[in-house]
């Protein structure tokens, strides 16, 4: 019953379900069904989520397209890499360099479980 309704609400979410959502929307099925001290906090979505194995999941990668003229940048960097070393001792390491992406974090209301994004 409202129970249910709660759940399908919070999985119809898509990318935008958060915990203030689901508190607002567990306080408003609250009013309607006329519960009094119904508080609906933090504690309460834990429970809740955690009683009908739901978790809020972050997407965390992405893919990312390589862009049209990719082979001929890569051609240009070669170039230049052959011209630049011209000893051994100009060739460094940098397989383990980091990159910084912009990354759109989305959150989903999922059952728990293995990642299907």
């Amino acid at each position: 019953m409202a129970i249910e309704q709660l759940q399908d609400i919070l999985m119809s979410c898509g990318n935008k379900a958060r915990w203030p959502e689901l508190e607002n929307r567990a306080k408003a099925i609250a009013e309607e069904m006329d519960i009094e001290h119904f508080q609906g906090g933090p504690s309460w979505c834990f429970c809740f989520m955690r009683r009908r194995n739901l978790s809020i999941r972050a997407r965390t990668t992405v893919v990312q397209r390589l862009p049209a003229d990719y082979q001929e940048r890569v051609a240009i960097f070669r170039t230049y890499c052959r011209d630049k070393i011209t000893a051994p001792s100009h060739i460094t390491n940098r397989d383990e360099t980091p990159l910084s992406f912009d990354i759109p974090l989305t959150h989903k209301v999922e059952k728990k479980g293995p990642a299907r994004w």
